[in-house]
């Protein structure tokens, strides 16, 4: 891990989280792009990336660019390795295993070491294309209501950007407000901090999405799989798909923890968390948090501990969610 992940500095806006990408400007035009398995005609929705190349309905790892980031590194700690937890989920579906009213999720319980907690379930996967699909065919072009007051400027809930035709691909292109909407529709909320409420700012090692990863911050967890990097185990910049594209969520089993049947929490798509610094009137530039890094995503944005901000208003080919709720 580099000593800036650690002291957690602020990177300047030419660090990417891709080791490539294409200058120029693409406009992408989505019209009926339909997932079978969803039931859903996405048409509609148009959107502008610089600097993005897209290859086919959902390619290469793009970079989180245009932005200052800040990024926050966990601190250092002993070696060790992971013990039993969680409730294996099935990683070739769209739900993970069902424990008390966790359905198609994790049970993430107080253990005797680490943080404290109140017991709190989040998904097993990452919010796949079908899952999304489905919210959308529910709010027929419509935007969800009560609508987040910082939400007021959203028209539609519609991707981005072209999405994937696989409906166990996981959800991207997709902004802070969406990813909020989702949720809630779903019955559940964006993961945020270990109270319930928003996670707190500059401080990586806060919030349930940290602790479901990092196993309650046992101090065996830098990433999610133990405290050893793995190259092999998640679908990083390093991984051996080459940083090239998400896979299909919970297709690596060597991506799990840190609680059993808890896939993806390291690498394939960033995702959004409840905990945003006001950064203007309407809200579209405050700043959010994204956690877990990406397919594209440098060795020192894939430990658990590990965040960075982007504008609430910001999609991305690698940008996704999943949702957490209390039992």
């Amino acid at each position: 891990m580099s000593a800036s992940a650690a002291a957690g500095t602020r990177r300047s806006d030419s660090d990417s989280d891709s080791d490539s990408d294409s200058g120029g400007t693409i406009s992408v035009i989505i019209h009926d792009v339909f997932i079978v398995a969803g039931s859903l005609a996405m048409s509609r929705a148009v959107a502008t990336f610089a600097g993005i190349a897209f290859v086919g309905a959902f390619a290469a790892c793009a970079a989180l660019i245009g932005v200052d980031e800040v990024g926050y590194g966990p601190r250092g700690s002993a070696n060790g390795a992971g013990g039993e937890g969680g409730v294996l989920a099935d990683a070739s579906s769209d739900a993970g295993a069902s424990v008390g009213n966790c359905d198609g999720g994790v049970w993430i319980p107080q253990l005797d070491s680490g943080k404290v907690h109140a017991p709190f379930c989040i998904d097993a996967l990452e919010v796949s294309v079908g899952d999304y699909g489905r919210f959308l065919q529910n709010m027929n072009g419509n935007t969800f209501s009560p609508n987040h007051e910082r939400c007021a400027w959203k028209q539609s809930h519609e991707p981005g950007c072209v999405p994937s035709t696989d409906p166990a691909m996981p959800i991207a292109c997709i902004d802070w407000c969406d990813a909020w909407a989702y949720c809630l529709w779903a019955g559940k909320r964006l993961c945020g901090g270990t109270d319930g409420g928003a996670a707190k700012t500059g401080v990586g090692e806060d919030g349930r999405w940290y602790l479901a990863c990092s196993r309650n911050g046992d101090g065996l967890h830098a990433y999610p799989y133990g405290n050893e990097r793995d190259a092999s185990a998640c679908n990083g910049m390093d991984h051996p798909n080459a940083g090239q594209s998400p896979l299909r969520s919970g297709s690596l089993a060597t991506c799990q923890g840190g609680f059993a049947g808890l896939f993806d929490m390291s690498g394939n798509v960033n995702e959004w968390v409840d905990g945003c610094e006001p950064a203007s009137d309407s809200g579209a530039e405050d700043q959010c948090r994204l956690a877990g890094g990406s397919c594209g995503s440098e060795i020192e944005a894939l430990p658990c501990g590990y965040y960075r901000t982007r504008p609430r208003n910001n999609v991305n080919p690698a940008v996704g969610v999943r949702c957490c709720w209390d039992p």
